[in-house]
């Protein structure tokens, strides 16, 4: 891949939190992507290598291409001579209703386990295995639980208490102990996974990432809100998981 390329590629990674499988379709079928790529219309002899995309894209970190638009805005300001004036510029913009949300322990650990879920069932229904043919539901009842040790939450707030009433602790109880069942049961799929589909280790790696992010959320729900400590700001949440919650 060329520099180019990685670039391109790891800024659409980025902003639209893909996972590699996405970002592989869409830079091997999006007409507009490939163009801007550098690839003709009817090139179809240039097709991106899943295992490339990982090794080369996964080099850009959120870090790095801060670095690299630090390094455009000041080549910009190189261009305009000092002394000529104060440098202006002009832009429409207009407002519109997103769906990305804070990002709190709560909400992330409802993010790492959705992706969680939902590659593993989506793996099982490639592979016939029946392990999470309910999967929509389970997720509709793990949100139903985390909307729940929300509105707690905001209620305790709104009332100014002082402490975390039994309610509040009950709500957050019931949602990590569905989270730790789900994930029990993920780990289940994935050893019988792992012995019918050996040669998909990427979908295992991907997954198993999930699992750790969720498994540091449950650790931070009960450390915060049943043991009552302060979590360091270093280890509230994955820069990863905060992005968007469609990724």
């Amino acid at each position: 891949m060329t520099l180019w390329s990685i670039l391109v590629c790891g800024v659409l990674r980025l902003d639209l939190n893909a996972d590699y499988g996405r970002l592989h379709e869409l830079v091997n079928q999006h007409k507009t992507l490939r163009e801007m790529l550098g690839h003709h219309l009817y090139d179809e002899d240039k097709k991106y290598v899943y295992q490339t995309l990982v090794e080369n894209v996964n080099l850009l970190t959120p870090e790095l291409l801060d670095k690299i638009n630090q390094i455009i805005v000041a080549g910009g300001h190189a261009l305009v001579k000092k002394g000529e004036g104060v440098l202006r510029g002009r832009c429409d913009s207009f407002v519109v209703e997103t769906d990305v949300h804070f990002p709190t322990d709560i909400n992330l650990l409802w993010d790492a386990l959705r992706k969680a879920i939902t590659l593993t069932a989506h793996w099982c229904e490639r592979q016939q295995l029946s392990d999470w043919r309910q999967y929509s539901y389970n997720l509709r009842q793990l949100k139903r639980l985390m909307r729940s040790a929300q509105n707690k939450k905001r209620s305790v707030a709104k009332a100014r208490q002082d402490k975390i009433d039994a309610q509040v602790t009950q709500a957050h109880q019931a949602y990590i102990d569905q989270a730790r069942s789900h994930l029990d049961k993920i780990q289940t799929t994935l050893t019988k996974l792992a012995a019918i589909a050996s040669t998909e280790l990427l979908q295992m790696i991907e997954i198993e990432g999930y699992i750790k992010h969720a498994e540091r959320q449950i650790d931070q729900i009960e450390r915060r809100v049943i043991k009552g400590e302060v979590i360091p700001h270093e280890e509230k949440y994955s820069p990863y998981l905060s992005r968007t919650p469609n990724g």
